[in-house]
């Protein structure tokens, strides 16, 4: 069985915004036509799909048709299910983020960004609702939190994760980012509240960070993914040595916790070098493979047989500047040893999707879906998030 991982945090280029991270470029991707412009004009009070009028400019059916590459179990994906809000904290990029059942509904913690020239505001969390996974609704015009309040969280905060733990605290996991949209992020954090809604507080501290000079994360860590495994919880993350002309400089570690507070890195006692602290559970494929670049941008999930990972992976062009990003799966029976899906990649940046800030996977019955959000052209001013959704048997 495969397994799929959030790829997730896909970069922009850099000449969309000063603020975008040196690691993007303005050649990523084609010159399609940008996405439909999917921003609503009102609030709505229900949860997505929990009633007969959708209240969405989204035709259902656009979320069901087949992907245009049918050797992939990751279908549809061909028209977007939103965009930007009219918020004028979000008025122009959204980014979604992790996703939680409670009572039925479904809660997903995104990012909205507005476009302030030359750069982008500081994201700010919001939430949005939804009763089926496919249509979302926007019940609240405030965002719940940004991370300005404690000086590490840098130039913003992209969660990536999100539960309920035993004792009822809602918990999100987020990666801090020194620009907008880079996937090079400097620590991970952690933000609880009672609800969806808040009040949410962050911890005074980092919840993870890079291992220091000679290690294999040594500058960072970001895009964390946390599962519940009987007694613990294992985060998987991805670990960087901030060397952006270096080729498999990235890598997936997994680190475990008892409480979701205090984590302690997976180590194999018999590595050394940089890997002599803790070490990677997924590395980067042969250099000639699709992911033998870096992988990166984890999302697991936990399903009967084991778990399912979407990962990103990045390398750069050799036609042109910039970087070619790839998102595909694996699977694995025990969380350590992770199996490639052979129908890789699923998702690219060659065709209709010049860049991908974020996918995000979460399970819903039989089925996993993934949420990312797309341009069609490296300069659009506005974005949409889509979603494919793919059958567990079938990976």
């Amino acid at each position: 069985m495969t397994r799929l991982k959030i790829g997730v945090l896909v970069l922009v280029g850099a000449t969309l915004l000063a603020a975008c991270d040196t690691a993007s470029s303005s050649t990523i991707g084609s010159t399609a036509t940008p996405p439909v412009d999917l921003t609503t004009t009102s609030l709505r009070t229900d949860a997505g799909g929990a009633s007969d009028d959708p209240g969405t400019v989204v035709d259902e059916s656009s979320t069901t048709t087949t992907t245009t590459a049918p050797s992939t179990p990751f279908v549809g994906g061909e028209e977007p299910i939103f965009g930007a809000r009219t918020f004028d904290w979000a008025a122009n990029f959204i980014v979604p983020g992790p996703i939680v059942e409670h009572e039925g509904i479904l809660h997903m913690f995104y990012v909205g960004h507005a476009l302030e020239r030359p750069n982008l505001t500081r994201g700010q969390v919001g939430v949005a609702t939804s009763a089926d996974g496919r249509d979302w609704a926007f019940t609240n015009d405030q965002p719940l939190f940004d991370g300005t309040e404690v000086e590490w969280s840098e130039a913003g905060v992209y969660p990536t994760s999100a539960m309920i733990l035993d004792d009822g605290t809602w918990s999100i996991w987020f990666s801090v980012v020194p620009r907008a949209f880079s996937s090079r992020a400097v620590v991970i954090g952690r933000a609880t509240a009672p609800g969806p809604d808040g009040p949410w507080t962050i911890d005074p501290e980092p919840t993870l960070t890079g291992g220091g000079e000679g290690t294999w994360n040594a500058k960072g860590v970001t895009h964390p993914s946390v599962v519940r495994v009987g007694d613990e919880y294992r985060m998987y993350f991805d670990g960087h040595i901030d060397d952006i002309e270096t080729e498999r400089d990235r890598a997936i570690g997994m680190a475990v916790s008892a409480d979701a507070v205090t984590w302690t890195l997976h180590d194999d006692p018999d590595t050394g070098g940089i890997y002599a602290a803790s070490d990677p559970v997924l590395f980067p494929a042969p250099a000639e493979e699709w992911d033998g670049g870096r992988v990166m941008a984890p999302s697991v999930v936990a399903v009967d047989e084991g778990y399912v990972m979407v990962y990103l992976s990045s390398k750069r062009r050799t036609d042109r500047p910039g970087f070619l990003q790839d998102i595909g799966y694996a699977t694995s029976s025990d969380g350590l040893t992770w199996e490639r899906g052979t129908t890789n990649p699923m998702l690219d940046n060659r065709g209709a999707h010049a860049f991908i800030t974020n996918a995000v996977a979460h399970r819903i019955d039989d089925q996993i879906h993934l949420y990312y959000d797309s341009v069609g052209f490296i300069a659009s001013t506005t974005n949409a998030v889509f979603v494919r959704v793919a059958d567990i048997a079938g990976l």
